[in-house]
């Protein structure tokens, strides 16, 4: 009896040893011609497989960048109150529900009303002084007060296609629009206030910049501006 069962069970464990390595065996192959497959896919269909994931990797790569700039996009004609002016050029803008931003006008470059490297930098292209030029930053904010400081203003990008966006110093980039259509940046620059930067920074008005700029008062060129360099470029 005991043999019988010894048999038996002797039986049973061969049969699943056999089962075992019959199973091993087909896994083997199937990974075998899995590979051999995979490979021979990749020899005829490889150059186009790669091409695919560039342009899926690619397109999600500038979905990604269009949705970081939107994040850091406002809406081309949005407005807000100058609740603070930096300089000439630079002014703290408050939006809807007292969202805050800072403004760099577009287009627009005022001297400078502080010592630092700069305004040293500009007195030396103007060939004036550096009290000189920190004299014409004061007269540009005051007259940037004069014409924003508690008034309503539109942020315009100048653009069709997208409201401003952030430079790397974390503002607006905009023109700002007062009492209704006038350009803060181009009264600025016809009063002698400033330069267009278009030099430096084209822009969609810069035509505009540049002709108000050559029909400019002398005030700047009085005080051996640092927009002389301008003026001889026109």
């Amino acid at each position: 009896m005991h043999e019988l069962i010894s048999t038996t069970s002797g039986l049973i464990l061969y049969k699943y040893l056999i089962s075992f390595v019959l199973l091993g065996a087909i896994s083997t192959v199937a990974l075998i011609v899995w590979y051999v497959v995979r490979r021979s896919f990749y020899e005829v269909y490889g150059d186009e497989l790669e091409t695919i994931t560039q342009e899926r990797s690619r397109t999600q790569v500038k979905k990604k960048r269009r949705a970081k700039s939107r994040k850091k996009e406002l809406p081309d004609g949005i407005s807000g109150k100058v609740v603070h002016v930096i300089d000439g050029d630079t002014v703290d803008v408050e939006l809807g529900r007292g969202d805050k931003v800072r403004v760099r006008v577009l287009g627009l470059d005022t001297p400078e009303k502080r010592r630092g490297s700069k305004v040293t930098k500009d007195a030396e292209r103007a060939n004036s002084t550096v009290t000189q030029q920190i004299q014409l930053g004061e007269d540009a904010t005051t007259r940037a007060m004069e014409l924003l400081m508690h008034k309503q203003v539109k942020l315009e990008s100048g653009r069709e296609d997208r409201g401003p966006r952030k430079d790397v110093f974390d503002r607006y980039l905009a023109y700002l629009m007062i009492s209704g259509k006038k350009d803060y940046g181009l009264i600025m620059i016809r009063e002698g206030h400033g330069e267009c930067f278009g030099w430096k920074y084209p822009h969609p008005r810069q035509d505009a910049y540049e002709a108000a700029q050559k029909k400019a008062p002398n005030r700047l060129k009085q005080k051996r501006s640092w927009l002389s360099r301008s003026r001889t470029k026109g």
